[in-house]
Formats: structure tokens, sequence, C-alpha cells
């Protein structure tokens, strides 16, 4: 019971002497309200426009309906797009370095 008799001591000191000095009152409460709307309205966490190559090995209607769709979310942007006919002629699929990930819609057996 001492130890909260304390703390509210320390509390009841502290908030008579912010009484006094409105310059650090005003610090203790100003920084952190700019700093909540900095975080809350300036800093956008929405994930948009991320360079992305596509793989469609299968060249279906339903493979590339799927890619365009992606596409139109604004999530990803293609950057680069092997088909299975090049992949045929060469062997492997085309390296391409443009992108940040791929997106393979891999052959049925």
């Amino acid at each position: 019971m001492k130890s909260i008799q304390r703390i509210l001591a320390i509390f009841l000191k502290e908030v008579r002497q912010l009484r006094r000095d409105r310059l650090t009152f005003g610090m203790i409460v100003g920084i952190p309200v700019i700093q909540l709307m900095m975080f809350g309205y300036a800093i956008n966490m929405d994930v948009r426009h991320i360079p992305a190559g596509v793989a469609d090995m299968t060249s279906t209607a339903a493979s590339r309906a799927a890619v365009m769709n992606m596409a139109q979310t604004q999530v990803i942007d293609i950057v680069a797009q092997a088909s299975a006919a090049i992949r045929s002629s060469t062997g492997s699929a085309p390296r391409s370095r443009s992108g940040r990930f791929a997106i393979q819609a891999p052959r049925r057996p």
C-alpha cells in the first residue's frame, strides 16, 4: 500500500510542476498528437504497383484472364511476360531481373 501512495505522491508532484511550466506541458501533449496524426494519415501503408513478371505456361483463356484480373487490381504491374511458346523454343523460361517477384501458371500434365 505504501508503494501506491509513493507513486501517487510523485504523480501529483509532476502534475503540479506541469501546471507551472506550460512549455513542457505543450511538448508532452503536442508531440505525441503530431506523431499520431502523421502516422495515422500521412503514411500510406497500401501496397501498390509492385513490378512483377508472369510466366504463363498453360496459355489458356483462364490463365490469361487470371493474370489480367491481377493486373487490374493495381497491386502489381506486369513488367515481363513469358509464354509457353518462348519456353518451348529456348528450352527454359526467360530470365529477367526487372520484376520484384514472378507469377507462374504451370503446364498441366
